[in-house]
């Protein structure tokens, strides 16, 4: 109880310091983020459930300190069902869904509260178009990563992006070079501590025995590039993820992935293949998914739809294929508020998991 109690002051007291920074003079502070708060269901062929829940708000502050250098404080805040129905965190099937289960290893959860920093860094512009981040940040790995949650087309992630959350591949400890059209396009290297384990305590302890859950220092790297023509414009997307084997064979964490974002006037679609394995207790995951998603804005509504075949094989089990199916429909008044309708069929086979159907109702802004 007093442990509890400890970590609520300290979230009051993490909340009450942003809130207050943005009355403080420090040069060229920004604020900006977002929310989605809602009705949330899930039913799969072991349980069903359904909950009123805060999927996430996003709160970013940047401050520039001089002319080159800023500082960047990024939080996470999640609000759900402390109970174990599908829908709920941490033990539900369906939690995967759930903003709280994309926080960071700097996470601070109470029950179905979790307070998580997404970044905390120190950014410095070393030459033209060139940038140095050091602290905590985002892992450049993956196209779905470099959106926030609340700008994704779709409101579901991919089964390969749920698996790096899972392995920890999404944020660290470490520091970023970033470089804008110093080569064509954009390019993002990052060399992480590779120590930073999933806030869930059951994901954390699928490293190998004896490892500490420290997979070594890794190295990640993302370019992409947009070329535009008229109202068109296509961006391929290229990145590569590694950790070395600190521990000799026991930490094999290799991800790439390889996609293009596609847009068309009041069309796109997102397209991306994503490769990843990882040693845990259970044996050696080697996993891959194809992910198409088509979408349009059609005046009244934006609609896009979401296919994810995936892959997966651990250990010496044989390697088994399963499918993933969403559908988003949302609506953004003149006022910003938006209204945004989700259903996913999770596992269609129902060989890679419990076959779940998933569908959210959130209303949410942005600023």
């Amino acid at each position: 109880m007093i442990t509890h109690r400890l970590k609520l002051c300290f979230i009051a007291l993490a909340f009450a310091l942003v809130a207050s920074a943005g009355h403080e003079t420090m040069k060229g502070a920004g604020n900006s983020g977002s929310i989605e708060a809602g009705l949330g269901w899930s039913t799969s062929t072991a349980a069903k459930g359904s909950q009123w829940f805060v999927d996430q708000l996003l709160m970013k502050k940047t401050f520039d300190v001089s002319d080159k250098t800023k500082v960047v404080f990024n939080n996470m805040f999640a609000l759900n069902s402390a109970n174990t129905g599908p829908v709920q965190a941490p033990a539900g099937s369906g939690a995967v869904n759930n903003g709280n289960y994309y926080a960071s290893s700097a996470t601070l959860a109470v029950g179905g509260y979790t307070f998580s920093n997404v970044g905390a860094y120190l950014q410095h512009e070393c030459f033209k178009n060139g940038w140095t981040s050091f602290g905590h940040i985002p892992i450049p790995l993956g196209m779905e990563s470099m959106w926030d949650r609340y700008d994704m087309a779709s409101y579901f992630y991919s089964p390969m992006y749920r698996f790096a959350a899972a392995m920890g591949w999404n944020y660290d400890y470490g520091m970023k070079l970033l470089l804008k059209d110093t080569v064509p396009g954009t390019l993002e290297v990052a060399l992480y501590d590779g120590r930073a384990g999933h806030p869930n305590a059951a994901i954390a302890g699928t490293y190998p025995a004896g490892t500490g859950g420290n997979p070594g220092l890794g190295l990640a790297a993302r370019w992409h590039n947009e070329v535009k023509n008229g109202d068109t414009s296509f961006t391929p997307v290229f990145s590569i993820m590694t950790r070395q084997f600190a521990h000799g064979t026991n930490q094999q964490n290799l991800a790439f992935t390889g996609g293009t974002s596609v847009k068309a006037g009041t069309l796109w679609g997102n397209l991306e293949f994503y490769y990843g394995t990882a040693n845990t207790i259970g044996g050696v995951v080697k996993a891959w998914n194809v992910m198409v998603e088509p979408g349009a804005d059609f005046g009244g509504a934006d609609v896009s739809l979401k296919y994810a075949l995936n892959n997966a094989k651990v250990g010496a089990g044989a390697a088994t294929t399963d499918h993933d199916l969403g559908l988003a429909v949302g609506h953004t008044y003149n006022d910003k508020l938006r209204v945004k309708f989700a259903y996913q069929f999770m596992n269609l086979s129902g060989k890679n998991g419990t076959k779940q159907h998933d569908v959210r109702l959130l209303l949410g802004t942005k600023w």
